[in-house]
């Protein structure tokens, strides 16, 4: 087994969605259902606790509202409404398996990844992909609620607290292996065009046989969110200067109405900033996860913890 390089797989990943643009597009658009880290889990888990799924009165809302005097237009707007779902489901699966394809493709052939082939690809393999999403989210959401149900029900003593930390790491843990089992199982739709199961099959098997080097990376992985969802935050507030500097013209000349205008301005900018650091993100962290998926089931890897041991 070859030891691995972790610096060597960020810094590939970074050097390969740095120099291809094209992998933005494709981040932006399947950043719904990319493979996020634990943060994603964590916020899930404290917006359930915090307040009860809404989502269960929301039949009883639409029956409440096709009743009424504009049954027919809310009719015509739940379909629109539906259609549009499907068009970004489809758009988000279909750039999920072509920034896969791109990432698999830039790595094995260190050229720049084609857009037309890497979409066919992601449209080629919609349905599998599709549907080990949803395997995937179930599972979460399972965990989610097993973890949340556990939490709520525990005393809020000393013992208690120790017991939640247990759980929620057991929960991250769990989670933490789901995303790792998810990017392999697409990895082999996309790159071995495998089936849906055969996929999820030997994607459980390669996390097995790579715990560790799966683990190691997903902490990495984890740490990195933090320090992104922080620059996040950080460079978001520079959405804030349209807004304050009109404003003080404003104060100045007396014209309010320029309030707004730096308002509306400030806000395009903020989606703009937000739009553009998760595009760039997704692709990143899809392409650190696939570098690693390529270098496991085609040569194999080693644990840095066991080539450490080992040494010893």
């Amino acid at each position: 087994m070859l030891e691995p390089t972790y610096r060597q797989a960020l810094t590939q990943a970074w050097h390969l969605v740095w120099r291809n643009k094209i992998l933005w597009v494709f981040g932006l658009l399947s950043v719904l259902i990319g493979p996020f880290g634990i943060n994603n889990f964590v916020g899930q888990l404290a917006a359930f606790i915090s307040r009860p799924p809404v989502f269960l009165n929301y039949p009883r809302l639409f029956l409440v509202l096709l009743q009424g005097k504009g049954a027919p237009w809310m009719a015509w707007m739940l379909v629109l409404a539906l259609m549009l779902v499907v068009l970004v489901v489809f758009v988000a699966v279909a750039s999920q398996g072509a920034l896969i394809a791109a990432a698999a493709d830039g790595f094995k052939k260190k050229t720049v990844p084609n857009f037309e082939k890497a979409w066919h690809k992601g449209a080629k393999h919609f349905w599998r992909l599709l549907f080990l999403n949803l395997l995937r989210k179930a599972a979460l959401g399972i965990i989610l609620f097993a973890v949340a149900l556990l939490l709520v029900r525990l005393p809020e003593t000393k013992p208690g607290f120790a017991a939640a930390i247990g759980v929620l790491s057991l929960g991250m843990l769990l989670a933490l292996a789901i995303v790792a089992v998810g990017i392999y199982s697409a990895g082999y739709i996309v790159e071995d065009q495998k089936g849906l199961w055969v996929s999820v099959r030997k994607g459980c098997s390669l996390f097995s046989h790579h715990l560790l080097v799966s683990a190691e990376l997903s902490i990495l992985l984890v740490v990195f969110d933090i320090l992104v969802m922080a620059g996040a935050v950080i460079i978001s507030t520079l959405a804030l200067v349209p807004l304050f500097i009109l404003t003080i013209v404003a104060g100045f000349s007396g014209v309010t109405g320029l309030i707004a205008v730096g308002a509306v301005i400030s806000s395009l900018v903020f989606v703009i900033l937000i739009a553009l650091v998760g595009a760039v993100y997704n692709a990143f962290i899809t392409s650190a996860w696939i570098y690693l998926f390529m270098k496991m089931h085609r040569e194999g890897v080693m644990s840095r913890i066991l080539h450490w041991l080992t040494r010893r």
